[in-house]
């Protein structure tokens, strides 16, 4: 067993006993792992609040790789995401977002690039004076997912785009799940059909250009869930399949 200083983002945390709680936290040093914070829950615990889904926090622990639970020691918030999580627009957004981070790593592996990409993607959420209408930045953030666990999504030659632009709706274009490509045609089952609208999305995402503009109002709160639900699917296809996450039930308020 060793002492060791951390950073952790929380992605979900249950009570223990009569004050303390179990978080299960994304470490940078260990992966996914659980850590027990006793008296977390006491009005006058220094460690109340830091054990919230969506916290950033810099904690130090006993840590013992074959336990399955470490022991939280100390612990201090590293990045203050309060404000953003206060916002029923925040809470939402960074909800789902721990959740699918939570799904998408595993006990004791560690994955310092997809930290990085998480705690970036969090602490610039905190940074924005508005929430509203934000929510694509989400659909933006699982494309750098793939891209970060190895599968990103292959932008069309800008040739092949062009002619997809020039024949408009009247052209199909198709996300290949197998191997993450654009195609105007459909192989197999393995194809998702997008909407021009998606497809102008992840274009110019999958080209590390950035998506449409994150004021963009144009776009109803269902057509952004159903790009997200296909990025889902394909998301699931090369980890081994997503649970529909709980907290995207929160969106809908927006409509």
């Amino acid at each position: 067993m060793s002492l060791e200083k951390d950073q952790w983002i929380v992605l979900r945390k249950v009570d223990y006993g009569e004050s303390g709680v179990i978080a299960t936290v994304f470490s940078r040093a260990h992966g996914r792992m659980a850590v027990m914070a006793n008296g977390a829950r006491k009005p006058k615990s220094p460690h109340t609040g830091l054990f919230d889904p969506g916290c950033m926090v810099e904690g130090v622990a006993y840590v013992k790789p074959s336990r399955g639970v470490q022991t939280a020691k100390e612990a201090s918030v590293w990045v203050d995401t309060y404000a953003l999580r206060s916002k029923m627009e925040g809470l939402a957004l960074v909800s789902s977002v721990m959740e699918l981070v939570g799904q998408l790593i595993h006990d004791g592996e560690k994955n310092e690039t997809l930290f990085d990409t998480t705690a970036r993607y969090v602490q610039w959420l905190t940074q924005q004076s508005s929430l509203k209408g934000l929510f694509h930045s989400f659909a933006a953030f699982q494309c750098r997912v793939a891209d970060v666990l190895g599968f990103g999504i292959q932008p069309m030659e800008p040739e092949q785009w062009q002619e997809y632009k020039d024949l408009g709706s009247t052209q199909s274009l198709y996300l290949i799940i197998e191997d993450g490509s654009l195609s105007s045609k459909a192989v197999g089952v393995s194809s998702l059909s997008l909407t021009p609208f998606e497809a102008s999305f992840i274009q110019p995402v999958a080209q590390g250009k950035g998506g449409a503009s994150l004021e963009d109002s144009s776009h109803t709160p269902s057509q952004w869930m159903q790009l997200i639900q296909h990025l889902d699917r394909y998301l699931g296809y090369h980890v081994g399949g997503l649970k529909p996450r709980k907290s995207d039930a929160l969106w809908f308020f927006e409509s």
